[in-house]
Order: structure tokens, then C-alpha cells, then sequence
């Protein structure tokens, strides 16, 4: 059996498979068609910028320090651009991405900080182009292109591993730095095919250690992108006998795949599923069909949070910081979730044009109905106003979108906090090159800028802030905040980082708080179970003679006229037709013959009695037979279970 004193072991796995590789020159061919025709592709992702002129010119972030450089007291200026995802794509009903607005906002954050710091880059500027990447691989890659059309220096973003993965094909050829705040693929950290990528947050190499730990993995599945039919994976999963469920996948396919999974038997009392960081979602519960019994499915449920420095002082300053920043958006007229067409009238609209507004429900949508923001990125774009947003009604003729919002502490998830640290990662690693190493802005080559940013180390939002010099990959300060399902919210109950191990919480404590992770944590571990026990995986091996009993967890032996001859069964077998139990009331490992003289037509006989004695006229002279032989003519046998027959005598 699978020890585990944490509660957490991983038996089949479930990856999602998120890219192609495509070798170096065909990835530099379709850089060059797509180059050739930057102008049209950056036009396509950035069609604010155009449309941004119907409102004017707007303050941009930092104002004062774009003055400064006109003026001449600055003497520097980078480009950087960041790439976050705002809206979904057509084929996510464009819903608001809450959480990459707020990853947004933590990359502006640090940027106004940077740009008003007399201690970092004090004679430097950072400017920066916003990119909508969508959690969209392909969108992603054009708009890597648009960045570097743009001349950004540096890469902040994007959120998601397959986005990531496409950005650093255009990137790589570029030599363009590139540092995610939420890619966790480890394939991520592979440098032969993502030479410049690095990473704030943990890769998910610290979640799927588990053979190096011992645990045997009986089944791997892998399925596509976007798919959404599981029964095949769920099927071969099911006749592995894995009671123990790790998956890696993005929310929507983990919904998918544990309603159909439950749908199909695999789910439920005495199962255990383990989610990576990016399943273990609140908003996974808003996720499952109407009607479908999310209780059971995800009761005893656990799964990883990113840990981000909760309690530390610089992550304490950094909640502080968040909330005073201003609103982006103003909610008052509480129609978020409404979308308008446009007709000619005397209605004069947010945009000051002459509009009548008929309103209409559209999936989720995020809409201008009241005030939004008009802060422009350095490419002249509207960061929070959106008008490449493309789920509209073929009667309509266009709408706003707003992706601002109004700063909470509760909007502080850990990727908030590693995109801000991402940002001070660049701003940390151009002030040692330009500042401390003296070379001019204009002479930084990206090699220079991602190996200075690899060998950066502060103190940051989320801890220490180290990097492994081969890979990008986090070093110091990563860590996870593990999460149990009661079936309805998930609950904190311990911790784990890479220099502590794992501090899991004590409900009855007096003190209900992991220090660990500031947080408090006063429910008890739940399971699937119905009396909440820990439930058993299927590796516990029986000894020969018993077999697994499933609904009780445990080995019994194997019943009288049935048999296992080796350990590990899940169920015993029959004592064929001529064979019976010698051993009743025992353990069994095997079946005795019946011997000659003797049959048996009938399976699984508890005893030698089953073995029936061939009658007068008849013999058998084997053993395990089903049934006699008569005597031949001229042969003759008077007496019961003979094994041969006698010659009659003369005259007879």
C-alpha cells in the first residue's frame, strides 16, 4: 500500500497535452511570412489602438516620468510588454477574465512603483504595450510578434502554458526575454526548446515528483486541447483499479472530466482526487451541468494553491499597496453582466456618440454601461477599454467592453502577487546592467537582459525571489497551500514549500492558523468516504489465498473451492471441473486433482468428496477428468473408482 502521512499520493496521473514542438526552422519560416506582414497582425490584435482615437488622447501610466525623459532628467527608456488575458475568445462566450485583470493590475502596479523610484533604474523608464493574450496559444504568438514589432525588450506574460509555449517560438528567434507569472507546464523548463522562458511561479515538476518518491503510477491518459469527451482516458482509468486520481488540466477539462468520470463510475465514496494548482478553483463548483451531484463528486477533493509569501512582510506591504489603488471600473449601475447595441438617437453614450442603448443579455459579459477607466499604455492603446472583444450578435452593431474592476484584498490570489514580483524580476535585473555595469540602454542584447534577470535575488511579494540558473525556474519561495473539498468550498488545511516539508493544519488547536501561510484553517480533513476514513488504494497487496475486498478496504481469503496462486489478486478463481479444495476452511493457493478412478464435471468443489468415484463397468486412468470411460469388449471392472478395467476371463 501507498503510505502517505500527509494525505496526499498521486497513483494515475492525467496530463493534458498542450503543445506541438515544431523544430527551429519551421518556426523561423513562419516568423518571416508573419513578419513580413507585422503591420496587418498587429492591427488585428490591437484594434484599441485605432479605435482609441474616437476619445482622445489619455494620461498614461506615470505621466510625470515621460514628461521627465522629454525633459531630459531621465536619459534611458525600455520596452517592455505584457501579455494578459482580459477576455476569452469567441469560443469562451467572451467572458471577463477576472483574474487576469487583476494580474494586469499588479503589473501596472509595480511599474508606476519602478517609475517613481529614485532607487531602481532612477535615470530609466520603463514603458510599456499591453497585449489581451486571451489564454489563447494562437492569438499569443501573433501577438509575441506584435511585441517585438513594438520593440519590446522584455516579456511579462502570458498567463497560461500553451500560451507560453507559442510566444516563445516567435521570442526564442528574437532572443526577447520572457517571464510568466502563471505558466506551470514543466515542459516550460526544458531550455533546449524554451531557451528564454523563466518563472515567478512553481512549475508543476514540484507536483508529479512521484516516482522519485516511490509511488507507483499504474495508468497514464493524456488528451488534447479543448477536448470534451473523456470516456476513453476514464474507461482506461477504471481498469486500472487506481482509486487515487492526480489530474493535470486546465478548469474546464477538469470539470468535464469528473462529471463524466462520476457519470461513468469512476468518482465518488473511497476515491481520491488530486488537483494541480489550476483545477483547485473555486469557481470549478460553477463549472459542473445543472442538476449533476457536485457534492459527492468533489467531497474530499484535494488540490494545490500557489503559495505567495501570506504573512510576510513584503507581501503584507503589497496587500496594503492594493488597496488604495483607484477603481478601473465603476460598478454602480450594477449592469456588468449586460451588453448594448447601437442605434442612432439622442442618447449620448460613454464614448460621446449620439446612441440609444437597447439592452440584451449576453452569456457573462463585462460591459461599459457606466464609467471606465481611459489609461492608455505607451503604445497609445486603452488598458482597461476593450474593443477586440468579438461575441457579438449578428443584429447588433458594436459594444464596449471593460475589463477594469475595483481593488480588494480578497482579489489578491498567489498569481497577483508572482506577476508583481515578475515585473520587479525585469526592473531589478536592467538596473544592475544599466546602472551598476554602466551599458548603455541601447546596447543591451537579450542575452545580457535574461541572464541578469536569472541572477536576480530579492525579497519580494512572494517570498525570495531566486532563480536556478540552467532552467528560469524558481528556486527560493515557492511553495503550495493545499486545499480540501467538503463538497462544497474548498478549505485550507496545510502548507508545503521546499525548505520546510509539508505543516498541515490542527483543527482542534486552540490556535486555528498556519503560521506557515497566515491563513486560518479550523475544518478537519475530509474524504470521500462516508464515515470520513482515509481511504485505501489499490496497491495493498494480498498474500496468495486472499484477494482485494473493495468495499471494506482489505484482504480476505479466498472462500472455500476458490484459490489465488499469487499475491496482489483483486479476486479468486474457481477450482476448475476435476479439481477440488483440499484445504477447507483455509487460505487457499491452488487445487488438487481428482485422481484416477475419480471425476468431477463440476467447478469450485470445496472438497475431496466432490470427486466422484467412476462406477462398475467404468475407469479412468487420469487425473482431473470430468467423467469415466466405459470398459471395452472384452474387459470388465466390478468394483468402484478404478483406474483400469480387467481381461475376462477364458470362455467369458
Amino acid at each position: 500500500m501507498c503510505k502517505v502521512a500527509n494525505g496526499i499520493f498521486v497513483v494515475v496521473t492525467l496530463l493534458q497535452v498542450i503543445h506541438v514542438k515544431c523544430d527551429s526552422d519551421v518556426s523561423m519560416i513562419l516568423l518571416e511570412q508573419f513578419t513580413d506582414a507585422a503591420n496587418t497582425s498587429v492591427n488585428f490584435v490591437r484594434r484599441s489602438v485605432a479605435s482609441s482615437e474616437k476619445v482622445g488622447k489619455g494620461r498614461t501610466l506615470a505621466q510625470d516620468k515621460v514628461n521627465d525623459i522629454r525633459g531630459g532628467k531621465y536619459s534611458g527608456n525600455v520596452k517592455i510588454a505584457g501579455l494578459f488575458p482580459l477576455f476569452k475568445t469567441a469560443a469562451g462566450d467572451c467572458q471577463f477574465d477576472s483574474a487576469g485583470a487583476r494580474r494586469l493590475q499588479a503589473f501596472l502596479m509595480a511599474l508606476e512603483e519602478i517609475n517613481n523610484s529614485s532607487d531602481i533604474l532612477p535615470n530609466t523608464r520603463l514603458s510599456y504595450s499591453l497585449y489581451d493574450s486571451k489564454r489563447d496559444a494562437g492569438i499569443s504568438f501573433f501577438q509575441a510578434i506584435a511585441a517585438q514589432v513594438w520593440g519590446s525588450r522584455v516579456v511579462v506574460g502570458p498567463a497560461n502554458s500553451g500560451s507560453s509555449v507559442n510566444s516563445q517560438l516567435v521570442l526564442r528567434e528574437y532572443a526577447i526575454p520572457q517571464i510568466s507569472y502563471s505558466s506551470t507546464s514543466a515542459s516550460l523548463s526544458v531550455v533546449e526548446d524554451y531557451p528564454y522562458f523563466m518563472r515567478t511561479c512553481p512549475s508543476d515538476a514540484l507536483q508529479v515528483a512521484a516516482r522519485e518518491r516511490g509511488i507507483d503510477i499504474l495508468s497514464t491518459q493524456s488528451f488534447p486541447p479543448n477536448a470534451d469527451d473523456f470516456s476513453t482516458q476514464i474507461q482506461a482509468t477504471l481498469e486500472s483499479k487506481a482509486l487515487i486520481i492526480m489530474i493535470f488540466c486546465n478548469l474546464d477539462a477538469a470539470t468535464h472530466l469528473l462529471e463524466q468520470g462520476y457519470g461513468m463510475g469512476l468518482g465518488g465514496s473511497g476515491y481520491v482526487f488530486l488537483g494541480s494548482d489550476s483545477v483547485t478553483n473555486k469557481q470549478i463548483y460553477d463549472r459542473f451541468t445543472e442538476g449533476v451531484d457536485v457534492p459527492n463528486i468533489m467531497r474530499g477533493f484535494h488540490g494545490f494553491h500557489a503559495y505567495s509569501g501570506y504573512g510576510t512582510y513584503a507581501h503584507d506591504a503589497f496587500i496594503e499597496n492594493w488597496t488604495t489603488l483607484a477603481p478601473t471600473y465603476n460598478e454602480s449601475t450594477g449592469l456588468s453582466t449586460w451588453a448594448f447595441a447601437v442605434e442612432s438617437g439622442p442618447e449620448t453614450s460613454l464614448f460621446g456618440q449620439n446612441q440609444v442603448r437597447v439592452w440584451v443579455w449576453i452569456h457573462s459579459m463585462r460591459t461599459v454601461t457606466g464609467w471606465c477607466s481611459d489609461a492608455k499604455d505607451d503604445a497609445g492603446a486603452f488598458l482597461w477599454r476593450r474593443y477586440d472583444v468579438e461575441c457579438i450578435d449578428e443584429s447588433f452593431i458594436t459594444y464596449d467592453a471593460c475589463a477594469g474592476f475595483i481593488p480588494d484584498r480578497a482579489d489578491v490570489s498567489g498569481y497577483v502577487a508572482y506577476t508583481y514580483d515578475a515585473t520587479y524580476t525585469v526592473a531589478y535585473a536592467l538596473h544592475e546592467l544599466i546602472e551598476v555595469r554602466g551599458i548603455p540602454e541601447e546596447e543591451l542584447n537579450g542575452d545580457e537582459i535574461f541572464s541578469a534577470m536569472k541572477n536576480v535575488s530579492f525579497m519580494g511579494a512572494t517570498g525570495l525571489v531566486s532563480f536556478d540558473q540552467e532552467t528560469g525556474d524558481r528556486t527560493e519561495g515557492v511553495g503550495y497551500i493545499i486545499v480540501n473539498s467538503d463538497g462544497y468550498i474548498n478549505n485550507p488545511i496545510g502548507v508545503w514549500n521546499g525548505n520546510t516539508g509539508i505543516s498541515m493544519c490542527d483543527p482542534l488547536a486552540e490556535e486555528h492558523t498556519n503560521k506557515l501561510i497566515a491563513v486560518e484553517c479550523d475544518v478537519a480533513q475530509v474524504w470521500s468516504t462516508g464515515e470520513d476514513s482515509v481511504p485505501r488504494d489499490k496497491l495493498l497487496t494480498c498474500m496468495a489465498g486472499h484477494y482485494y475486498l473493495e468495499d471494506q478496504g482489505t484482504c480476505v481469503a479466498c472462500p472455500d473451492g476458490f484459490f489465488t496462486a499469487t499475491s496482489g489478486a483483486s479476486s479468486c478463481t474457481p477450482c476448475p471441473a476435476g479439481t477440488y479444495d483440499d484445504t477447507p476452511g483455509f487460505p487457499s493457493v491452488g487445487c488438487t486433482r481428482c485422481p484416477p478412478g475419480e471425476f468431477t464435471p463440476d467447478m469450485n468443489m470445496s472438497s475431496s468428496t466432490g470427486c466422484n468415484p467412476c462406477g462398475p463397468g467404468t475407469y479412468q486412468d487420469k487425473f482431473m477428468q470430468t467423467s469415466c470411460l466405459d470398459c471395452p469388449p472384452g474387459f470388465f471392472i466390478s468394483v468402484a473408482r478404478s483406474a483400469e478395467c480387467l481381461k475376462c476371463p477364458a470362455g467369458w
